[in-house]
């Protein structure tokens, strides 16, 4: 089965109405083998927080060093990212065999009784998957309500109620007291249920379960505190009776601080976890779409808040920002009430009523009431999300804040408008169109014909199925190409978008592009741009260090006993040194200290003995004519580097300390950013891709938007592919040979590749892999590498130089 024919068979369901009960869900798991039973899972329902709960949980759990899978609702545009396991999505394969396998027991179901829904579907989606995977702990949103949701069909091991408002009240409940009492039926048998719920609810629950965990409440059991909101994220305390964990939550509120006492609460229940870990886990969290912020000047901030209570709740987070004007971009369903969530809002100067592309949107026009209402000074509707955002931008200074909610459905559009990445793949051939498009759902006889036009370019995407649609449209009346995925019919989902033509089609389609539409418009501008770049997507020159202005070449100097290089170990300063100054001689820009050994199977070392071995060394080359990196993915080695004259930090983790990407804002310097799984590289370990190229890419998009909202300046990112790290010697090659599609997103890319196992692909043994290196890196500048990382310096000075040839 192809994934866009599973894709689209889930999202039809969509036609098909809510229903109450899991019995259908029941049916459909026995039907396929039980896979929800004899394991572990967690149940988190709520009117609001109960997604960033069950993300906090599952972050918990997985630094304490279980496998954890997540099942979070709604998505955010690609199905697949309903269900993580250990925060990655999973495989299109997955998700095309699971289809296959629910195709006949589905259509049995729908002739007995009730045809499955949408949510039903992926509910088991998500419980077969993680059984899939052998997660050790599975941690399930619940949609709405208790026992009558898809997940009822569940026996959970622990169980959370976040919060009670009014919600869903067509079918879960009219009243609070009847909303909680739904709710509370997710209690589990054997442990207690936990809950932040106040008021009427709170007394509800007491009443209708077993001594339940309380969280938040003065005479709580787990009482939590906030001592600071900065907006950026918000400074908590968690008190048990045998545990006390103080952290940050990089999601701001003072709210969060109660989801974090409920998460820590149901972590332990289920799991040996200690302090510590509740702290590092709170602290890694990530939840796109929750009070994101997209851009400091002016404050851009998205959330999907959809409610009264969770508008209440976003009005507090803002408090916690500083600003000066707000200016509100709003969305709502037509079911809800918005008018009593505008309220909730800050009176803004101006507000911005919208209509995203979803069928069951409120006309702005009744939107713009309830801001007059509110006593909004200026009032202005505008027809789509995204000309609503461009205006919003236009209208603010740098010191005010765009707002930008009241729907999931403008969240999906909107944040397109920061992330939308346009990647090129370069086609020489129709078994090299089918390679890096048929994937995708083009038809063939559509990807081979772009394999045979030399003077065409092609692109990947994805966007918005109703902008996609409208992209297709301006195509057809072009010499161009378009194809949209066939993966739903809701306007707001995401989807992939296939784009081939001249420059001269992309400009007359650019042309054509209607002004209300500056979603697609961005589109067309980042195509454009990679033609001027002729040919390379680059990233932005100031010259500002010595990758902007040429390839730049990173010596290699190790001070770990245990790297894989013998030849290029230097456990002596007094050699180090001289090794580092004749690198810098023969051409080297950079010199990178390596204190642990990231090769297989090394054994980690203390932050003290990392720093022991390179402290020395950084001071006493600090002063030579380059810059100084250091590789390392601690954040202690990290500031004691910086302190000692370091310039730059080579994170392997990409980010996994979550103390790094503050102590790299802070000192304002560069960071290498690489696309790993683990740090230390487990030789065991294997990694699944879809497509090594694509997955890491969008991989390392979140890296970078987690590297922006720290504070990192976006001149100092770099990133790296991480060749040799859960890869395979053929991906490595790979991902050399389509190294521009990582050069689109923007920044520029580091390779390092210097005498890897990935030469065994070729059956070039370690001692002999100079010649090998020294070609890869002409591949590599060749196709845009701005640093090459490199043991032997001088040879590959020299192949920079015909690579830079080649290039030109």
């Amino acid at each position: 089965m192809h994934y866009e024919r599973a894709v689209s068979y889930i999202n039809e369901l969509q036609r098909y109405p809510i229903t109450h009960g899991s019995e259908n869900v029941e049916r459909l798991l026995e039907r396929i083998g039980s896979p929800h039973e004899d394991r572990p899972f967690v149940l988190v329902t709520g009117s609001n927080g109960k997604g960033s709960t069950a993300r906090m949980t599952s972050s918990i759990l997985s630094t304490a060093g279980y496998e954890v899978g997540t099942f979070t609702s709604p998505h955010p545009g690609d199905v697949r990212k309903h269900v993580t396991v250990d925060g990655r999505k999973i495989r299109r394969d997955d998700l095309c065999e699971f289809v296959e396998l629910i195709e006949e027991p589905a259509e049995d179901i729908a002739v007995d009784r009730e045809p499955l829904t949408f949510f039903e579907v992926v509910t088991a989606l998500a419980i077969w998957a993680l059984d899939q995977y052998d997660v050790d702990i599975g941690v399930l949103e619940v949609g709405a309500g208790g026992e009558s949701d898809a997940t009822g069909a569940i026996d959970p091991v622990a169980s959370a109620i976040t919060s009670v408002s009014l919600e869903h009240t067509d079918y879960i409940g009219e009243t609070i007291r009847e909303i909680a009492e739904e709710k509370a039926t997710v209690e589990p048998d054997e442990q207690r249920l936990v809950t932040g719920a106040e008021g009427e609810a709170h007394a509800v629950i007491q009443s209708v379960t077993t001594d339940p965990v309380v969280v938040g409440h003065e005479d709580a059991e787990i009482t939590v505190s906030c001592h600071e909101a900065s907006g950026m994220e918000t400074a908590i305390t968690i008190s048990g009776p045998d545990f006390r964990a103080s952290t940050k939550v990089p999601l701001p509120g003072s709210y969060q601080a109660k989801n974090a006492g409920v998460a820590a609460q149901l972590a332990r229940q289920v799991g040996d976890v200690t302090e510590a870990e509740i702290e590092t886990g709170l602290r890694m969290l990530e939840w796109p779409g929750r009070a994101e912020i997209m851009e400091r000047e002016p404050l851009v901030v998205i959330d999907g808040a959809h409610n009264v209570d969770a508008a209440r709740k976003l009005a507090s987070t803002l408090s916690s920002f500083s600003f000066d004007d707000l200016h509100v971009v709003y969305g709502s369903k037509c079911t809800k009430d918005y008018g009593g969530a505008i309220a909730e809002l800050p009176t803004p100067e101006t507000g911005i009523p919208t209509r995203p592309r979803a069928n069951d949107m409120e006309d702005p026009a009744l939107l713009a009431r309830a801001f007059e209402r509110q006593g909004t000074n200026a009032v202005m509707e505008r027809p789509t999300v995204a000309r609503a955002v461009e205006d919003a931008m236009e209208i603010a200074d740098d010191d005010d804040c765009v707002l930008i909610t009241g729907s999931l459905s403008v969240v999906r559009e909107a944040r397109p408008l920061w992330t939308t990445q346009v990647v090129p793949k370069r086609i020489d051939s129709d078994d090299g169109a089918l390679d890096r498009l048929g994937h995708i759902g083009a038809p063939e006889r559509e990807v081979t014909r772009i394999g045979r036009h030399s003077d065409a370019a092609a692109f990947t995407t994805d966007l918005p199925v109703g902008a996609a649609r409208e992209l297709e449209t301006y195509f057809a009346a072009s010499s161009g190409y378009c194809h949209v995925g066939e993966t739903s019919n809701r306007p707001s989902d995401g989807t992939d978008v296939v784009l081939s033509g001249t420059r001269r089609c992309f400009e007359d389609v650019a042309d054509r592009i209607d002004d209300e539409q500056r979603d697609l418009q961005i589109v067309l501008e980042e195509v454009l741009d990679f033609f001027d770049a002729d040919g390379v997507a680059s990233s932005d020159s100031d010259g500002k260090y010595p990758w902007n202005d040429g390839t730049a070449v990173m010596g290699i100097l190790n001070t770990s006993i245990e790297s894989f290089y013998e030849d290029a170990i230097y456990e002596e300063v007094t050699d180090a040194v001289r090794e580092a100054e004749e690198m810098v001689e023969a051409g080297a820009e950079i010199i990178d200290i390596g204190g642990e050994s990231n090769r297989p199977g090394a054994d980690p070392i203390s932050v003290e003995e990392e720093k022991r071995r390179i402290v020395p060394l950084i001071e006493e080359i600090a002063d030579l004519d380059a810059l100084v990196s250091v590789d390392t993915w601690k954040a202690e080695v990290a500031e004691a580097a910086l302190e000692a004259g370091a310039d730059i930090i080579n994170d392997v983790s990409g980010l996994d300390s979550p103390e790094m990407r503050h102590v790299v804002a802070s000192y304002d310097v560069p960071i290498v950013l690489m696309h790993s799984i683990n740090p230390l590289v487990d030789p065991d370990s294997e990694v699944s891709y879809d497509d090594v190229v694509e997955d890491k890419v969008s991989d390392l998009r979140g890296t970078i938007r987690k590297a922006e909202r720290a504070g990192i300046d976006s001149d100092n990112i770099i990133i790296d592919p991480g060749l040799g790290f859960g890869t395979t010697n053929k991906q490595d090659f790979d991902m050399v040979r389509r190294l521009e599609e990582f050069r689109s997103l923007g920044y520029p890319v580091l390779v390092g590749h210097s005498r890897k196992s990935m030469f065994e692909y070729i059956d070039t043994d370690l001692d002999e892999r100079l010649p090998a290196t020294a070609g890869l890196t002409t591949a590599a500048v060749e196709r845009g590498a701005d640093i090459i990382r490199v043991h032997d310096v001088p040879e590959n000075i020299e192949a920079v130089k015909v690579g830079e040839l080649m290039r030109r």
